[in-house]
């Protein structure tokens, strides 16, 4: 690897580092949520009758099964 291309590489990470720590949020109804959750679980399905990992789908399964619920305003 050269030198620019190692400089690219490490720009990559610290990008990729910096979009990893920030977190969103976002407002869905209850009904989008069951829809939401349903697709996931779908894929996962679909994951593992094709033999492929499903790690990613869990942990974004997961964090949307126990996101803390707020009523709007």
């Amino acid at each position: 690897m050269n030198a620019r291309n190692s400089r690219a590489a490490h720009s990559d990470k610290k990008r990729q580092k910096k979009y990893a720590k920030q977190k969103y949020y976002i407002a869905i109804t209850e009904s989008e949520r069951r829809i939401i959750i349903n697709a996931l679980n779908t894929l996962h399905n679909k994951l593992l009758t094709e033999g492929r990992y499903t790690d990613a789908v869990d942990d974004v399964l997961i964090k949307i099964a126990y996101a803390p619920i707020r009523k709007s305003e």
